[in-house]
């Protein structure tokens, strides 16, 4: 039995495969290494998780990175500005049913939501969250914003609008005005005095109004129209010196579906004046803009952080990645770029800025779970960029299953070229073949002739005329390779089959003359299968 094994003809198969498949380890490799930008480091992993909601603030001299999960599961990390997890843990909260969770905020070491009409807010205590305390009663909408070191909490009722500075452990009320305009969400500017708020006006009308506290006045900034589909959401405001920016998305949901375009207002704090602006997102190659953007400010600029289908990136087709886009202090459009190349859907951001840096946490939609991801442009994960221990095994699982996905295009593409090659064997076996005129070898090199010039044929409709083969590299474009490119396969399979036929006769086994070139056919179909494959599936199959 030991005899009839072909050492030498497996092992030459075995090399070769593994010689492809360390080239397409190395392109994964390098594809894990494609960036937009030169501003940010790459995106690490920190973890794996099945939670509904994460949240991200400072804490002392780390990050603070809060995952809730169901019913009442506050998973946290510590994060270090090296973007690595030093610790982590669980604490499970009583007054808390995420279901019932309508806004929460995670500020600092302050952990605010409205549950129940009510709102609580649980201290993180260094290795805990400690149980919640009720601070406000009777609330319907809540918001909370850290201004100048105060966490400023704004809350709304159909009564009254209410805002609290939160300050050494003290709750004070510092504006209030009557509910008298059906105001929902609102965001109270102390240093200005302005009151941002949503008015819902019943079916018809949805109002984004400016209430100017010492004048007692209301300016409208936005007058939507609801049976057009529109409606206001993820409201974030900065201030730029002289003026309030207020960024929000303007969402249309029609027929099922929902879309999301950015708008920018900038309100002159003195005169009140305000210019409005809206960004057509294609204008940049961003599609499909997720329900959630972040803002932040540098040199005096508004950032826009979102979650948007890169066209730009041909290994993230149909799949969204983290981009930042820069605004002018006019809401002109400085600069765009994406800073997250991850090849999966990536979305939910949170962003906090902590010892002059900023840091950018997002959700990688992945099969059983989800990732957290981190990136940021301090010099601590800068200095992390380059090839990971988990690219290295991310490349290594995406290299190790394309044998099996060959063999199964093997089946496919072999039939095709039998199928060209049907008519020519065919004239061969009855005016030739059948007359027992030639020898064996004979046989074996008209029937390898046929299928080189059949492959030549069909080549570029199997390989070339697919729609991926954009993934493919430059070289495989080029007239010289085209026609050298098969032929140089065809004298590798040759090796291979000569090899086997060496080892056959050295055995002593009679084979059929059959047997030489279907093993060279199935030897060429197959590693052409290895070599491209990869290339014209990577979407579909690896997810890029």
């Amino acid at each position: 039995m030991k005899n009839k094994i072909f050492f030498r003809t497996i092992l030459i198969v075995v090399v070769l495969v593994i010689v492809m498949i360390s080239m397409h380890f190395y392109n994964f490799l390098n594809i894990s290494e494609i960036s937009f930008t030169d501003d940010w480091s790459e995106d690490f992993k920190i973890g794996e998780t099945n939670d509904d909601d994460f949240k991200l603030s400072s804490l002392e001299d780390n990050i603070l990175n809060l995952n809730i999960e169901k019913p009442n599961k506050f998973n946290f990390n510590i994060i270090d500005k090296k973007g690595e997890v030093k610790d982590s843990g669980t604490t499970e909260i009583s007054n808390f049913e995420y279901k019932n969770v309508n806004q929460s905020y995670l500020i600092k070491d302050k952990y605010i939501y409205l549950y129940k009409n009510n709102v609580y807010m649980s201290t993180f205590d260094g290795d805990k969250f400690l149980e919640p305390i009720k601070i406000i009663e009777n609330v319907n909408y809540l918001t909370v914003r850290m201004i100048d070191e105060n966490i400023i909490i704004t809350t709304s009722n159909d009564e009254k609008v209410l805002a609290y500075k939160f300050q050494n452990e003290e709750l004070e009320n510092i504006f209030e005005k009557e509910n008298d305009r059906n105001i929902k969400s609102a965001y109270y500017s102390p240093e200005d005095n302005l009151l941002i708020s949503v008015e819902d006006k019943g079916r018809d009308r949805e109002l984004l109004t400016l209430f100017n506290e010492k004048k007692n006045e209301n300016i409208v900034l936005v007058d939507i129209n609801k049976y057009t589909g529109y409606s206001i959401k993820d409201i974030n405001i900065d201030n730029l010196e002289d003026r309030l920016v207020v960024t929000y998305l303007k969402r249309l949901n029609k027929d099922g579906s929902k879309d999301y375009q950015i708008n920018n207002i900038r309100i002159d704090k003195d005169t009140l004046d305000f210019e409005s602006t809206k960004y057509y997102l294609d204008n940049y190659d961003i599609y499909n803009l997720e329900s959630d953007i972040e803002t932040y400010v540098v040199n005096n600029e508004i950032h826009i952080i979102g979650s948007g289908e890169n066209s730009r990136n041909q290994y993230s087709s149909d799949k969204n990645d983290i981009f930042d886009m820069t605004l002018k202090k006019n809401g002109e459009v400085k600069n765009v770029e994406f800073i997250s190349t991850t090849d999966e859907y990536s979305n939910q951001i949170e962003i906090v800025k902590f010892n002059g840096n900023k840091y950018v946490v997002f959700n990688d939609v992945v099969y059983d779970s989800d990732d957290l991801r981190i990136f940021s442009d301090s010099e601590e994960m800068m200095a992390k960029e380059g090839i990971t221990r988990e690219d290295y095994l991310s490349a290594g699982l995406k290299s190790v299953v394309i044998p099996f996905i060959s063999i199964m295009y093997t089946v496919i593409r072999g039939l095709m070229i039998i199928f060209v090659m049907a008519l020519p064997l065919g004239i061969f076996y009855f005016t030739y073949f059948n007359k027992g005129y030639s020898k064996d070898s004979i046989k074996i090199a008209v029937m390898i002739g046929i299928y080189i010039i059949a492959n030549i044929i069909v080549f570029k409709f199997i390989y070339f005329t697919q729609g991926n083969e954009i993934y493919y590299p430059n070289f495989f474009f080029s007239n010289f390779y085209r026609l050298l490119g098969p032929l140089a396969m065809n004298i590798i399979s040759g090796l291979a089959t000569f090899i086997f036929y060496k080892e056959s006769k050295k055995k002593g086994m009679e084979l059929s003359f059959i047997a030489y070139p279907t093993f060279f056919i199935i030897i060429d179909v197959f590693l052409n299968n290895i070599l491209y494959v990869p290339f014209l599936t990577i979407f579909r199959l690896f997810g890029f």
